[in-house]
C-alpha cells in the first residue's frame, strides 16, 4: 500500500514540475504578414541555410537572381524583414516561434527526403516589433 502512494505521490509532483512555467516551452508560434512559395531552377538557391533580408536591394537581388516572376514586393523594412528558407526535397515546411522574454525568433524549415531538381523556396515577412535576434544573430 505505501508502494502505491509513494508511486501515486511521485508521478503527481513530476506533473507538477513538468508542467510549470520554468519548464514549458517558452517560444510561440508566428505567423508571417505575407508568404510567398515556390521553386526555382537552380539546385545552389538555398545554400547556407535560412538567410534573413532586411534592406529593399537584397530582396531585389533574390528576386532577379532566382529569376522569380514580377517585381519584388512592397516591404517597408523599418517594420518587417524577410525570411527565406529552402529545400531541395519535393515540399517544405517552415516553423518560426519567438521568445518573448529574450526577443528571439527561431526559424527553421524541414524539406523531404526525396530530393529533385531546383530548390523549394518559402519567403516570408514578419514584424520586426519585439525581435532583437534572428537565429542567434542581431537583427539589423
Amino acid at each position: 500500500m505505501m508502494r502505491v502512494f509513494c508511486s501515486a505521490a511521485t508521478v503527481a509532483v513530476a506533473q507538477v514540475i513538468l508542467c510549470s512555467p520554468a519548464f514549458a516551452d517558452e517560444k510561440k508560434p508566428v505567423k508571417a504578414i505575407k508568404e510567398w512559395a515556390g521553386s526555382v531552377a537552380d539546385d545552389n538557391a538555398g545554400a547556407g541555410g535560412p538567410k534573413i533580408i532586411t534592406e529593399a536591394k537584397e530582396l531585389e537581388k533574390l528576386w532577379t537572381d532566382w529569376k522569380l516572376e514580377g517585381k519584388p514586393p512592397e516591404v517597408d523594412f523599418t517594420k518587417e524583414f524577410i525570411a527565406v528558407v529552402t529545400s531541395r526535397g519535393s515540399k517544405i515546411s517552415h516553423f518560426v516561434k519567438a521568445d518573448e522574454k529574450t526577443g528571439s525568433l527561431t526559424i527553421n524549415g524541414l524539406g523531404t527526403r526525396d530530393l529533385r531538381p531546383g530548390t523549394r523556396y518559402v519567403i516570408g515577412s514578419y514584424s520586426r516589433e519585439g525581435i532583437k535576434m534572428v537565429n542567434g544573430k542581431e537583427l539589423k
